[in-house]
């Protein structure tokens, strides 16, 4: 051991010297850019290229990186100056997703910062939150239409979630013309009542992380919310397992009244469509399922990824806030999982990046590796169509034309058209068996030259009717866009000006 350390501290004096010496460099670079590139950067481009080159940069940059470069600048500079970066990564991405994405990370850095600020606090602090939420139960009473007193409102975070925006603002209108109330009792009031999602969510995350049995409720409000799922027992067997052909089980209720979900068979995880070692709780129904497909599959409605708060263990069975491990058993739920989408997925060798741009997972390696992310068209592509494609702006803002599915958050591979349309890959291969024209804008979806060619000899060997031979027609190419004069033909009129056959008589 003498030995070791004999050899090792030698090395620890030089690698100390060498990161001293490269952040020395770094501090130093930074500073020259600052003072030399900056200007230039702004006097040689105009508004227009600046956010270019910002979309550019931002389009090959992952979220992780983005992330934690957007932390340590937050840091590094005044508030004027942090208004300024914001304003610029949002005008360079305003067409895309961006800003929600920002809104996340902000809101989770400031949710953050509220639990280490409230780590410290006693009781008294959860007592004033419940008196707070009490004082504005009686204008939620009478917005949410519930026929109870006032006094018997209790203010849980179910309730209150339930509340939607327009019985949020019916609250607000009575505070408001209230003429018992003061201007700055008013004002106290309509404050809470619009944040009492954020307050009760907040109470609701520091009640499960000090007590750690998955409580959903305040201390003084009966709770609906089992600690746990119990399960219905299934043969070891495998032999009851969801979305198996011949398969029949339903969502079965437990004594709390929470729904639960047939656990999947010992050494297999998750559903058909994605490998984990959790089911997620349905924001929209508070049902249980395997993933958010499971849901959309077997419902009217669909299942938004980004509000999910509650998932249960498939391992323990333990029902907790959504997160990459379980809190009870500590097992990893998957080897990705997103904070954001709240996609888990274990299955091994799928490479998942979740991009900033599109506010969604998408499969990849991540940006600047194998995709990139196009600020005008709003989608991710391969990094073999940089600076290559025909860009559209939001092209993946609408429905495949064969199949009518929104493209923008498919998990099906999607093809672009080399008139810049997309549809999905299998939807091509189905369409293009019958028809070469794009069902949008009818130009040719590929290399018809050949058979142009086919239709030339097939037209030259036939011989019209003398009252035809004379003849003409106005045509409109579907290709190039331009009208000709040509000679009449029963089918097949040909561009002069392309030579393509894909026209339309006017």
């Amino acid at each position: 051991q003498k030995d070791n350390l004999e050899v090792l501290g030698p090395l620890s004096s030089r690698l100390r010297v060498t990161c001293a010496a490269v952040r020395a460099n770094l501090e130093t670079h930074v500073r020259s850019e600052e003072t030399e590139l900056w200007p230039l950067f702004n006097e040689h481009f105009t508004v227009s290229e600046q956010e270019q080159i910002v979309g550019s940069i931002v389009g090959h940059t992952g979220a992780e990186v983005l992330q934690t470069m957007i932390s340590w600048v937050a840091k590094e500079t005044n508030p004027e100056e942090q208004a300024a970066m914001m304003d610029a990564l949002r005008s360079a991405t305003r067409n895309t997703r961006f800003d929600k994405w920002l809104s996340n990370i902000i809101d989770s850095a400031q949710e953050g910062n509220v639990d280490e600020a409230s780590a410290g606090s006693d009781v008294e602090s959860d007592v004033g939150v419940q008196m707070e939420l009490a004082e504005v139960a009686g204008f939620l009473v009478e917005a949410s239409g519930t026929t109870a007193e006032s006094a018997a409102f209790r203010p849980g975070w179910e309730d209150i979630f339930l509340i939607n925006q327009q019985q949020l603002e019916g609250a607000v209108r009575r505070v408001s013309n209230d003429p018992n109330l003061e201007p700055t009792r008013k004002a106290y009031i309509i404050q809470s009542i619009m944040a009492s999602r954020y307050i009760v969510a907040q109470q609701r995350r520091l009640n499960v992380s000090s007590t750690g049995t998955g409580s959903s409720s305040m201390a003084s409000t009966p709770t609906t919310t089992s600690p746990s799922v119990s399960f219905p027992t299934v043969p070891l067997d495998g032999s009851c397992m969801h979305h198996q052909p011949g398969h029949s089980c339903q969502h079965a209720s437990t004594s709390s009244g929470q729904a639960s979900y047939p656990p999947v068979p010992p050494g297999t995880h998750g559903c058909r469509h994605y490998e984990r070692k959790c089911s997620l709780v349905a924001p929209c129904c508070g049902k249980v399922y395997p993933c958010r497909l499971c849901h959309d599959e077997e419902n009217d409605h669909k299942m938004d990824r980004c509000e999910v708060k509650e998932m249960v263990c498939n391992l323990c069975h333990q029902r907790q806030p959504v997160s990459g491990s379980c809190t009870h058993c500590n097992q990893t739920m998957a080897r990705y999982y997103c904070s954001i989408c709240h996609l888990f997925d274990d299955k091994e060798g799928r490479d998942i990046y979740h991009c900033p741009s599109c506010n969604v997972c998408r499969r990849g390696k991540g940006l600047g590796i194998d995709f990139f992310h196009c600020m005008k068209c709003n989608s991710c592509m391969s990094l073999s169509l940089f600076e290559k494609h025909i860009c559209r702006e939001q092209s993946l803002e609408g429905n495949c034309a064969v199949c009518h599915e929104y493209l923008f958050d498919s998990p099906m591979p999607i093809k672009e058209l080399p008139c810049s349309h997309f549809m999905h890959s299998s939807c091509f291969q189905t369409y293009t068996r019958y028809n070469y024209t794009c069902p949008i804008c009818a130009k040719s979806m590929g290399d018809m030259r050949v058979y142009f060619q086919m239709l030339d000899a097939l037209v030259a060997s036939e011989r019209l009717p003398p009252e035809y031979a004379s003849r003409t027609q106005n045509i409109l190419c579907n290709d190039c866009s331009r009208q000709s004069a040509v000679q009449y033909h029963f089918v097949y009129h040909s561009c002069t000006h392309c030579g393509s056959y894909n026209t339309r008589v006017l």
